[in-house]
């Protein structure tokens, strides 16, 4: 039977101890459930695989399930329920639930579900302007049937122009009402507050939703009448679940996102269960996906890679990259390898370019990639990626918010030499230079990880993968590196792991989704 991590087999028998001390399996059961939800689930279902630090699989027994019920520690429900519980440990069927996580999913499917059946506060009002084909048209239209729509589509189909058309209706029709933008990084903040407010800079202020719910802001949240939240993928459930209540409770809610992307690092994949699979879930009138590309064609190279990948057809996956033009794929059976190769890559792209990796550590993570790219650069004896110090020419990204500067997690700059004194200049900034010494944290931006890469777009990327076998690795990872890329991507990578990572869909434990169904059965307050 293999194990969970260090950490979480301490939380679980830290627990076990306190509930059931005289009953040995209730510690691995409860580390168990812990490595789960650091793994991004919400709950231990004993119906799935677990997978430990290295990768490896196994079936937890049934059996233990069963003894659970007998604890007075656990309640047992329904499968989807939404009956609270006192107790600190729930089953539901082959799942195994900590309060916190189960409390999560039951508001958010309360709230979402009453949102969608509330009407809008701004019905008759004219919304198909700014509309570039009939589902945008559409997509812009819910905003004046419930308070709730949901807006999903890929990158590049439309979501912002969709946001900016509801944010213009909705003012149009009451030019006193207050919005707010949001989004879960600063990066995703400043691409939302620049798409939306590019005519009118003060009508919708842009935050992150953290700082939404801190107490300094905590009155524009609440005077907020319409609240648009972009890159919902990246939002966990803990975090969803303080927005919605937070809110003011004639509050609407816009929520804009790719379910096929990354899901949050925490625990949930709220976006892709909220989804509708049909017309009769609760949520289908309110949601709305764009298909059409206006970054690139579906039937282009880009466009075809990405939706081979989303369908996992390894087939096609290869052949679309044997085909050459945009989109191409080195085979690099080993670390160096994959790091050389991902050099001369990168060296034959415009400065527009990125190095997207799979990993941050390891022989061929962004760390070590970065470190190669600095010495060639003439980086000198100052190459470490995080802890070198600044020289002319060096990439950077910065890794923290900061007001002074007016600067945000995920911005990329490069740092100049002007007349002997050192300033970085920023892509989000570009007429305003900064003295390095004033800068906020930051580290070179020669590779960086995939998962910081979400809400950017490049001209081109080299998306190196390890060349062993990875449990990161997911078509998910691999579909959001491919469409950072505007005209050409160039994978580095072994097949085993390239065939991993089309293979491997990330599927997190959850019950959202019945819960959205029970909840949509019941009758309206």
């Amino acid at each position: 039977m293999i194990e969970p991590s260090a950490d979480a087999l301490w939380v679980g028998r830290r627990l076990g101890a306190i509930m059931a001390p005289g009953h040995p399996g209730l510690a691995e059961t409860l580390s168990w459930c812990e490595e789960r939800v650091r793994q991004g689930h919400m709950c231990l279902d004993f119906d799935e695989c677990v997978v430990d630090e290295d990768g490896r699989e196994d079936r937890l027994p049934r059996e233990w399930i069963e003894e659970l019920k007998k604890l007075p520690w656990v309640a047992e429900h329904a499968v989807g329920s939404l009956n609270d519980s006192m107790r600190p440990l729930v089953v539901e069927g082959s799942r195994l639930y900590f309060a916190a996580q189960r409390a999560d999913e039951i508001t958010i499917a309360q709230r979402l579900v009453a949102l969608a059946r509330r009407p809008s506060c701004w019905v008759g009002a004219a919304s198909a302007q700014g509309a570039g084909d009939a589902l945008q048209a559409a997509a812009i239209d819910l905003i004046t049937k419930a308070s709730l729509a949901i807006v999903i589509g890929g990158p590049g189909t439309g979501k912002t122009t969709v946001a900016r058309g509801m944010v213009e209706c909705v003012l149009r029709h009451e030019p006193s009402t207050r919005v707010l933008l949001l989004a879960p990084t600063g990066k995703a903040t400043a691409r939302l507050r620049e798409s939306i407010n590019s005519d009118a800079p003060s009508s919708a202020p842009a935050m992150t939703i953290h700082r939404a719910l801190t107490a300094a802001a905590k009155s524009t949240l609440l005077t907020a009448r319409l609240v648009v939240v972009d890159e919902a993928s990246m939002v966990p459930a803990q975090l969803m679940r303080r927005l919605l209540e937070a809110m003011s409770p004639e509050a609407s809610l816009v929520l804009l996102g790719d379910a096929h992307q990354l899901a949050s690092i925490e625990s949930g994949c709220v976006l892709a269960d909220i989804v509708p699979d049909s017309k009769a879930h609760p949520l289908h009138e309110c949601t709305v996906s764009l298909t059409k590309n206006w970054r690139f064609n579906e039937v282009g190279a880009l466009g075809a890679l990405a939706s081979a990948v989303n369908a996992g057809d390894w087939a096609r996956v290869e052949e679309t990259l044997h085909l050459g033009g945009p989109v191409s794929w080195i085979d690099a059976s080993s670390s160096s390898m994959v790091v050389e190769h991902t050099l001369e890559c990168r060296a034959t792209m415009g400065d527009g370019s990125s190095v997207l990796c799979a990993h941050r550590r390891g022989r061929d993570g962004s760390l070590a990639i970065a470190r190669e790219m600095a010495r060639g650069a003439g980086g000198g004896a100052n190459i470490d990626p995080i802890h070198g110090r600044d020289f002319d020419g060096r990439p950077i990204i910065i890794t923290v918010n900061d007001p002074a500067t007016n600067l945000v997690n995920g911005d990329v700059g490069r740092v100049q030499d002007r007349n002997g004194r050192l300033v970085a200049v920023f892509q989000s900034q570009p007429d305003k230079a900064i003295e390095v010494e004033r800068l906020p944290r930051h580290e070179a931006a020669y590779a960086i990880t995939i998962h910081r890469s979400q809400g950017s777009e490049y001209d081109g990327v080299v998306i190196a993968l390890p060349a062993s076998v990875s449990p990161v690795l997911s078509r998910e990872l691999l579909y959001t590196a491919i469409t950072r890329a505007r005209t050409k991507v160039t994978i580095v990578s072994s097949e085993a792991s390239l065939r991993a990572a089309v293979a491997r869909q990330v599927r997190r434990a959850s019950g959202l989704r019945e819960r959205i169904e029970a909840a949509g059965m019941l009758p309206p307050n």
